[in-house]
């Protein structure tokens, strides 16, 4: 007769094809199904992709799902005499397959890594991806935001992790005006906190967007008290736990509702402004019948004034006259092309979000070295025209950037001042100024 372990019965929920632990205890004993019932303790939501060799591995129920959702084989994986299911692909398939899990599926994905430690290997998590926090390019479209929106009463908050894009606003107008907010914004995924009666309403114009909707479990009451939190807390928190730097979501600016025409979920879904009534497709729609944007920030800031055009009569004629401009001098206006053609395929504020996450590389800073020099040709040619500059915050980066690549000949002494140099980088490219700057 097997005797249950109840110390162990936390983990069988984990476990329901098979032995169960707390009735075959000797699998907590063995290292990768420890790591990964403690793992699955630890972030019960997500799916444990477990790097084993070459191969990323899910293990237990989680096989089950992840061969479904991936249309790959599974197998039985023996652990203390039992088989358990067992489902795996090789590691030069991750980015295909997080697409399929994160985009498609809007599940959330650990990422646990091999880390040599001495002459052993140490699994770690290393990486929580959420539909509302991707940071990597190759997962997130390039004409659109990935906004994580935070509601907490009737306060919202919302962030790009990948851009630094971040804003918060209050909403008065109840559910009707909730979910228009949600429309204009449409974010990847919705947090809340778990106490929270929040829901997108089935029949909705936002619930098409196919949003993710988290709760987030027993925030730290020790060091937020229920009664002060807010959608920026609750931001810093999910943060927090998807292990992203705390760097990623700095001081939001208020969006001030009064200086843009706010256009509701019906107006947005029946006019098809930046997609087309069935809420997936771009193609067809105004944003990409009207755009002729060359670059990525280009599309975004594009579709940010279809979707909340200005009120504020000074900025709108600033606009047209820029654009009267443009029109009349057509080999500038050639010429300005022509550059950003030859930068079209750089993203340079989300390039300036990967350092301030501590991501960036040396090919990165050569990438914004490139868009400098675009920049100092594009600035050469407004100044032609009478155009006010508005680059000189960008082109104070060029220096600055040069001595943070350096010579890869320096002695070894200098390699403090270069860190330095880099760190200084960092501090230029906080999106607590660019968000300003590239607005």
């Amino acid at each position: 007769m097997v005797t249950a372990d109840p110390d162990l019965s936390k983990f069988d929920k984990f476990v329901t094809v098979g032995s169960p632990p707390s009735r075959n205890p000797s699998l907590y004993t063995k290292k990768i199904p420890k790591f990964i019932l403690d793992s699955r303790l630890r972030f019960p939501d997500a799916i444990l992709l477990t790097c084993v060799g070459s191969f990323y591995e899910a293990y237990f129920d989680q096989a089950i799902e992840v061969a479904e959702l991936l249309n790959i084989k599974q197998a039985k994986y023996q652990f203390s005499g039992q088989a358990y299911p067992f489902a795996g692909f090789p590691t030069s398939s991750l980015q295909k397959h997080l697409k399929t899990l994160v985009n498609e599926h809007n599940r959330v994905v650990a990422i646990a890594e091999q880390i040599p430690i001495d002459e052993d290997l140490e699994r770690r998590i290393v990486r929580i991806i959420t539909p509302g926090t991707i940071t990597d390019e190759t997962l997130i479209e390039d004409e659109s935001h990935n906004y994580l929106l935070s509601i907490h009463k009737n306060q919202l908050a919302w962030l790009d992790v990948s851009t630094g894009s971040y804003f918060h606003t209050t909403c008065k107008g109840g559910k009707n005006e909730l979910m228009d907010e949600i429309c204009r914004i449409s974010p990847k995924e919705i947090i809340t906190s778990a106490d929270s009666s929040f829901h997108i309403p089935p029949d909705s114009k936002a619930a098409k967007l196919s949003i993710l909707v988290t709760k987030i479990r027993n925030p730290d009451n020790s060091i937020i008290p229920p009664e002060d939190l807010t959608a920026e807390k609750l931001i810093g928190i999910y943060i927090k736990r998807n292990l992203l730097p705390s760097r990623a979501a700095t001081q939001p600016l208020c969006v001030d509702a009064a200086r843009y025409l706010k256009l509701d979920a019906e107006a947005i879904d029946s006019l098809e402004i930046i997609r087309t009534q069935n809420g997936k497709s771009t193609a067809g729609s105004l944003l990409s019948t009207v755009s002729r944007t060359l670059t990525r920030p280009g599309k975004r800031l594009l579709r940010d004034r279809i979707i909340s055009p200005s009120r504020v009569p000074a900025i709108i004629q600033s606009r047209l006259d820029l654009v009267e401009k443009l029109v009349v001098n057509h080999i500038s206006r050639e010429d300005i092309q022509d550059t950003l053609k030859d930068i079209e395929e750089i993203d340079y504020v989300r390039l300036l979000q990967r350092f301030n996450l501590g991501q960036g590389t040396i090919q990165d800073l050569i990438s914004i070295l490139r868009i400098l020099k675009a920049i100092k040709a594009i600035n050469l040619t407004l100044s032609g025209l009478d155009i006010p500059p508005r680059f000189a915050c960008h082109l104070a980066l060029e220096e600055l950037i040069a001595d943070a690549i350096g010579d890869l000949n320096k002695p070894r002494s200098q390699t403090a001042s270069e860190e330095l140099s880099i760190e200084e980088a960092k501090d230029f490219f906080s999106p607590v100024v660019w968000n300003v700057r590239f607005k």
